[in-house]
């Protein structure tokens, strides 16, 4: 082995933080330190220190256990010396003094101490011994037994009482596994579940180190997803409220480790253990990304009736997440830093935690990432699309440690977002006054940006359309995102300085940078990194091809193109799947929703308890919700419902109006599982119904403004369907109530003896506006009750359909008797009315 070099890189103390803990899964996979060799046994007094008179935080020798079995076997890329990952990861708990173990610089090791500190929050040094000496109440070996808090169940923002005993079962990271149980913290089948994970853990990292072919940075990216994967329901401390998975603690103990390391080698105090363990200097800051103008830019279409609007539509919500991707990517190249730093990334938007070092050379540099981001937005978008770039800081340690300097830290934080905004473009080197027009005209598809001159046959686009619509054709059969700033075989895009590919195949030779596809295994010739972010799309099927349904939208769509299995189904084929038995609208339905009070979630919901891990942890879980979750859940139960985005907090989807109508009661249903059933994290919904032949523009800013009166009357809350102006919006029990009610009078109307027909139920609309009227104040509105008994007897007078007339009067919150109930407001009576009547026109 070559000699060692005299300091550790960022790359090393990266990794390093990202280890430290590996002990703590192998511990409790394994549990008897007699499972070690002698080798590693025999370094006990060298790793661990000492705890009233004895040794303590084992783990860390289970973590030296690590490197010797499977790092020594499984090597690091070329350029990581591991005796240096080996030494900051194995003495966190015992930092070594310079010249200690014969090594010059070894006080480096109070990295890791020092970003393990600062992300806990406070010095564990007694808990941890007290945990892996089974002296908490759960007995000897409660830490192999304890169940990871959900942090659900700690989020508060208002008086309700939080969910109780809320637990994340011990699993791998996979949408079925993502809802919390409730029960004990202690689970005795954990320690064979811990060796199983355990062993497929070590399957996959002998795989990653041999796929990376030698790249650091694929391999960082690769481990990271490897530790999500198997640590991110692993308790990282099992002592007091085990709420901090092992995943999440490791990767905020390596972004802060990487940054310490930058600022102390700047300074040149790199093995100075007194500089190093300064909490007062401010050696951190933030940096901040945001995509604004997404849903404008989205829906920016010069025609809505041409065929290949999906493909458009799929490519550019594709494009916007590889932008915010891109320019992270950037950012962090810029910084020297690696992608642990990136502590959040979903919707958009992005938070890298960076080093202070040289502040006039700093800002030039990071003025100089925006002024190339603005500019290549500038030339992409016109100034519809812009990436906002905000710094936030400088902080020390002690800010992050403490509460009241963290919480006015996060402050700080959205305050330097929100000023971000109101400065879009502004390091664009060219006016935005200038003529668009273009020698060749404005781009068909958008038309708003000049085309860009082509080749082949065209037809010719601008540049973004161009990007988007390739992008949007290879999406749905890619097996992995490649965002790589070397040369790729294929090159659908551009962003930056970074090439995109969507393969659909392996690449021959190497793998490429970017992720994996949710279900796309390791494997030589893709990205060492997974993730569980797709698109779900529906695709056509041999038997989708067939349906006559589908075969007539095409005929009326004069769509010449003959599909082929695995081909989009396009969304005339949507709405012909609304119509049943040749009964009701060809409709589609447009679908908003995101989660209420996220800022005061973040900003305030954790309490006492924030830090960076919990934080990232819960960013990292709601964005799970909607990119792993919510495709799983389409691809088995609503295979027909299109998505257009989902990511970070929200979703836009398109489908036949029925599915959409079902998928949002279940889409409460299962975001309530997913939280617990929290009445602090609860999401809202906006519906919109619109035929084929509607701009999908027009649709998705109906569904937004409904959305927005969801929020506005209490959240929570669905609203759909009645005249926006005058909408209520409904409780989701009211939307229950509404949806039952509905499939009740469709069965009505589809049931000759009952007496019920549409005629009766249009007026029944018109007695339900003179309700609406009356109770508005309108005094001669109030003759509805009375109206509406006379129609009703005289459609439903017989002794026979007495129950049918009462539940037609209690739908409209009436007795019998015709007396109102407690407050004649029967909200779901326009909702179940319009849904049975639009089925069966």
């Amino acid at each position: 082995m070559s000699e060692r070099r005299p300091l550790p890189t960022t790359e090393e103390a990266a990794l390093a933080g990202m280890l430290h803990d590996i002990g703590k899964f192998m511990q409790r996979a394994l549990g008897s330190v007699d499972t070690l060799s002698e080798e590693v046994r025999n370094r006990a007094s060298i790793v661990l220190p000492t705890y009233e008179g004895r040794s303590s935080h084992w783990h860390a020798l289970w973590s030296d256990a690590f490197f010797s079995a499977f790092v020594d076997k499984n090597p690091f890329p070329e350029g990581v010396d591991r005796r240096w990952v080996r030494d900051l990861a194995v003495f966190h708990h015992r930092p070594q003094g310079n010249g200690e173990g014969g090594i010059a610089n070894s006080a480096t090791t109070w990295l890791i101490t020092e970003a393990d500190r600062i992300a806990s929050g406070m010095e564990r040094k007694k808990r941890d011994e007290e945990e892996e000496a089974g002296t908490s109440s759960g007995g000897r070996d409660a830490y192999r037994k304890t169940l990871l808090d959900s942090m659900f169940g700690i989020v508060k923002i208002n008086a309700a009482p939080t969910p109780q005993n809320l637990r994340q079962k011990l699993a791998r990271l996979a949408p079925e596994n993502l809802d919390p149980v409730t029960g004990d913290r202690l689970d005795p089948a954990m320690p064979a579940e811990y060796k199983r994970l355990w062993d497929e853990f070590i399957g996959d990292y002998s795989n990653l180190a041999a796929f990376s072919h030698g790249d650091v940075v694929a391999f960082h990216a690769g481990l990271l997803s490897l530790l999500e994967t198997y640590t991110w329901a692993i308790p990282s401390s099992t002592m007091d409220q085990p709420d901090v998975g092992l995943y999440d603690h490791a990767r905020a103990v390596a972004a802060i480790a990487a940054c310490l390391h930058r600022h102390h080698e700047h300074a040149g105090t790199l093995a100075d253990e007194t500089a190093l363990r300064n909490r007062q200097t401010a050696k951190f800051q933030f940096v901040l990304g945001d995509l604004s103008g997404i849903q404008t830019t989205l829906f920016r279409l010069a025609s809505e009736g041409a065929s290949g609007l999906a493909k458009v539509l799929r490519g550019r919500s594709l494009r916007f997440q590889l932008i915010a991707e891109a320019v992270a990517q950037m950012a962090l190249k810029t910084l020297g830093l690696p992608a642990c730093c990136l502590l959040q990334n979903a919707g958009g938007r992005f938070m890298i935690l960076a080093p202070v070092m040289e502040p006039n050379r700093q800002r030039a540099d990071f003025d100089a990432l925006r002024a190339d981001v603005d500019q290549w937005m500038r030339g992409q978008y016109l100034g519809e699309l812009s990436l906002n770039l905000a710094l936030a800081g400088p902080f020390s340690g002690n800010d992050l440690m403490q509460q009241d300097c963290f919480g006015a830290l996060m402050q700080t934080v959205g305050l330097a977002a929100e000023e971000a905004k109101l400065r879009p473009l502004e390091g664009a080197r060219a006016p935005l006054g200038e003529a668009i027009q273009g020698e060749f005209g404005l781009c068909p598809t958008c038309g708003a940006r000049p085309v860009a001159q082509g080749t082949g046959q065209g037809p010719f686009l601008c540049r973004a359309c161009e990007a988007e619509t390739r992008l949007g054709a290879a999406f749905p059969k890619a097996m992995a995102v490649v965002l790589d700033g070397h040369g790729i075989p294929r090159k659908l895009d551009c962003i930056g300085d970074l090439n995109v590919d969507l393969p659909s195949a392996p690449y021959d030779k190497r793998p490429g940078r970017g992720w994996r596809l949710a279900g796309g295994n390791l494997r030589d010739g893709l990205p060492a990194a997974g993730r569980l972010s797709n698109t779900y799309v529906p695709r056509h099927s041999a038997a989708t091809l067939a349906r006559p349904d589908f075969i007539k939208a095409r005929q009326n769509a004069n769509d010449t193109d003959e599909p082929k299995i695995g081909d989009v189904i396009t969304f005339a084929e949507l709405a012909a799947a609304s119509v049943e038995g040749g009964k009701g609208r060809p409709m589609l339905a447009a679908l908003k929703a995101d989660v209420d009070r996220l800022g005061q979630i973040f900003l305030r919901g954790l309490g006492e308890k924030r830090s960076l891990a919990r934080i990232a942890a819960l960013s990292r879980m709601m964005d799970a919700f909607f990119t792993g979750h919510l495709p799983a859940r389409l691809e088995k139960d609503f295979p027909l419902i299109y998505t257009v985005y989902a990511g970070g907090d929200d979703l836009l989807l398109l489908g036949p109006w029925r599915d959409i109508l079902r998928f949002a009661e279940v889409l409460n249903k299962d975001f309530a599982a997913f939280v617990g059933h929290s009445k602090h994290v609860t999401i809202s919904t906006g519906l919109a119904l619109f035929d084929a032949k509607t701009p999908i523009s027009r649709a998705a800013d109906e569904a937004e403004a409904r959305l927005e009166k969801a929020k506005a009357q209490g959240r929570d809350r669905i609203c759909l369907i009645t005249n926006l102006d005058l909408a209520k919006a409904l409780t989701w029990p009211q939307f229950s109530e509404a949806m039952q009610k509905a499939e009740y009078l469709h069965g009505l109307l589809n049931d000759q003896a009952s007496g019920v027909t549409t005629s009766l139920l249009y007026k029944m609309l018109w007695f339900d506006d003179r309700r609406l009227q009356a109770n508005a104040g309108h005094m001669e509105a109030h003759d509805w009750i009375a109206k509406l008994g006379y129609h009703l007897h005289r459609a439903l007078g017989d002794k026979k359909q007495a129950d049918t007339r009462a539940s037609l009067l209690a739908l409209m919150g009436l007795r019998p008797d015709m007396k109102p109930f407690d407050a004649v407001e029967a909200p779901a009576a326009r909702i179940a009315l319009s849904i049975a009547l639009y089925r069966n026109r």
